[in-house]
């Protein structure tokens, strides 16, 4: 409520007409006043907003350049020659690994070793008995010959390959058969050795007769008809 006091000289028709105009200018006067002076305070503080964050750059600036290392250059300190004594090196003493084993338990066990038998093969005659129921022989005459050759004798005549051959009674040992029988070769014998036939007087070196008498007359086949080894006194053929 507004109240307005008249003074003198207030009560003219014009004035009392203007009255009302006059306070409502100063009542909006008022509100524009009172609305400039709450617009002015964000201005000043945003003023003050923008004056704390310069203050604030320009604080980092200053710890930035005081952080920020300066280069500076420095001449490089000159060698220095220092004499050092270096002791000889210790000679090094090769050392050999020692290798430890564990001692392991072995079980021997004993075999026999099997000796092969061999079949020792049997005479068929004795021709030896017969020679030993003769008179003993005399010693050799002096132009080389035996002494029973002065004299008769007996021989016994065998077939060897289409030949006869005559050998003398009292030089015959013992008649063995080939048939069956395996001989054992040698190595570096002549070509008409045939090999070793073990027998109970020991072992007897059997030769192929036929081709050790007649070699340009001898045929493969020959072979296939050996089947006695008639062994001399006195050699081991």
């Amino acid at each position: 409520m507004l109240h307005f006091s008249l003074g003198p000289g207030m009560n003219r028709p014009v004035e009392v007409a203007t009255r009302p105009k006059l306070a409502l200018q100063s009542y909006l006067d008022a509100l524009l006043y009172d609305a400039t002076e709450v617009l002015e305070e964000p201005v000043s503080s945003i003023d003050e907003f923008q004056a704390a964050v310069l203050e604030e750059q320009a604080f980092d600036a200053r710890m930035q350049a005081q952080i920020k290392p300066r280069a500076v250059a420095v001449a490089a300190p000159a060698p220095v020659a220092v004499k050092v004594q270096v002791a000889a090196p210790a000679p090094v003493v090769e050392v050999a690994p020692v290798i430890v084993a564990e001692a392991v338990q072995v079980e021997v066990v004993q075999v026999e070793e099997a000796v092969p038998t061999v079949a020792l093969v049997e005479p068929v005659a004795e021709l030896s008995t017969l020679a030993a129921q003769r008179t003993p022989t005399p010693p050799p005459t002096s132009d080389g010959r035996p002494a029973w050759a002065a004299e008769p004798f007996e021989c016994l005549l065998f077939d060897v390959a289409g030949l006869t051959l005559a050998v003398p009674l009292v030089c015959l040992g013992s008649i063995y058969p080939l048939a069956g029988q395996e001989l054992t070769p040698l190595f570096g014998q002549p070509d008409w050795f045939l090999g070793i036939l073990p027998c109970q007087a020991g072992n007897l070196k059997v030769l192929d007769t036929a081709r050790w008498i007649m070699p340009d007359r001898y045929r493969d086949d020959f072979r296939q008809g050996l089947q006695y080894v008639i062994s001399v006194q006195g050699y081991g053929w």
